[in-house]
């Protein structure tokens, strides 16, 4: 009886072994590529009957810089501050670092403040 019960229990640990295997490897098939656009038919030009002159163009007119939005702000009038939890070496980097960030990038005012002690309420 002991022998038949191990069999039992073997198979099904079988089953499930498998179900998940092949639970993992059943992905969602990709659908086949759709076509968006037809072929267009060649159409041959209709001769004409006169040649066309070529028409004199414009000489290409220099764009004025686009006056800035009312709203939109600069560089300069960005502010950031770096507020780490507490003291610990992996932030000490971050102070030189945001005072190099604001000198490459023309950024306004910057802060670095972090607490003396790790404290939530600090």
């Amino acid at each position: 009886m002991k022998s038949r019960t191990s069999l039992i229990t073997f198979g099904l640990t079988v089953l499930v072994v498998m179900a998940v295997l092949l639970s993992a490897c059943a992905g969602q098939t990709p659908a086949p590529p759709t076509q968006t656009e037809e072929p267009a038919a060649q159409v041959e030009p209709e001769p004409t009957a006169k040649a066309e002159e070529p028409t004199p163009t414009a000489a290409p007119q220099e764009e004025e810089p686009a006056a800035e939005e009312p709203g939109a702000k600069s560089a300069a009038d960005v502010r950031v501050a770096v507020v780490p939890g507490g003291p610990h070496p992996y932030f000490a980097p971050m102070e030189p670092g945001l005072a190099d960030a604001v000198a490459d990038f023309g950024l306004g005012d910057s802060e670095f403040k972090s607490p003396s002690e790790w404290t939530l309420n600090a």
